[in-house]
């Protein structure tokens, strides 16, 4: 249920009065009925059959119609997710003993807003660095690919945390200098029966020689 007309699509007023009643015991009128749009990373999913109650002071979400569509309702402690075919459509913060899950009338005119800078192809293309992306340009690698020589690629937190250098080994172990002072052995098994009969092989290495 929404008090605001605006957010729903398809939206058709009632010709027949109808309420629904609140915790309180009291009822409200129910206005019309129209389509609601979540929206994911990716796509939009569409809420339909959602009331249209001006009287409303917040928007509300049943969690028991949005299961009976198909949508997970996944709660944490102070976050709640739902989920659609494995997709997050969207998350709500607990605010006291409520979950608030913002909605926004331009939420659909906000998918096709951004412009395709350097640091969107960055990410559309496997996170690839500036010279990579240049010469896909050059190659005409791709049809109505435009990025600018003179685009800047921001620091990207996903390759900071994924494509880390590990720091050197400045430590050296100690190498054998007599015969069986150090031996290195290796048991690995159950394997699939071999054609002698054994489940086992046993690696030795001796590290002198």
């Amino acid at each position: 249920m929404v008090f605001k007309q605006s957010l729903l699509q398809n939206y058709y007023p009632l010709q027949v009065s109808k309420y629904v009643f609140m915790g309180d015991n009291s009822r409200q009128q129910i206005f019309g009925i129209g389509d609601l749009p979540l929206q994911s990373s990716s796509q939009i999913h569409i809420l339909t059959g959602v009331l249209h109650v001006p009287a409303l002071r917040q928007h509300l979400l049943s969690v028991s119609q949005l299961t009976d569509v198909g949508i997970y309702v996944h709660f944490e402690e102070h976050l709640c997710y739902l989920i659609k075919d494995g997709l997050v459509l969207g998350t709500a913060m607990r605010h006291q003993n409520l979950y608030e899950y913002k909605v926004t009338d331009d939420l659909i005119c906000a998918l096709t807003t951004r412009h395709p800078d350097g640091d969107l192809w960055h990410g559309r293309f496997c996170h690839a660095s500036l010279p990579v992306l240049l010469d896909m340009k050059r190659n005409n690698g791709i049809n109505d690919f435009s990025i600018s020589y003179r685009a800047l690629l921001g620091p990207c937190k996903a390759c900071v945390l994924g494509k880390p250098c590990r720091r050197p080994f400045n430590h050296i172990a100690p190498r054998a200098t007599s015969l069986l002072e150090l031996v290195h052995m290796d048991l690995c098994g159950p394997l699939p029966q071999s054609i002698g009969g054994a489940f086992y092989f046993l690696l030795v290495i001796h590290d002198y020689s």
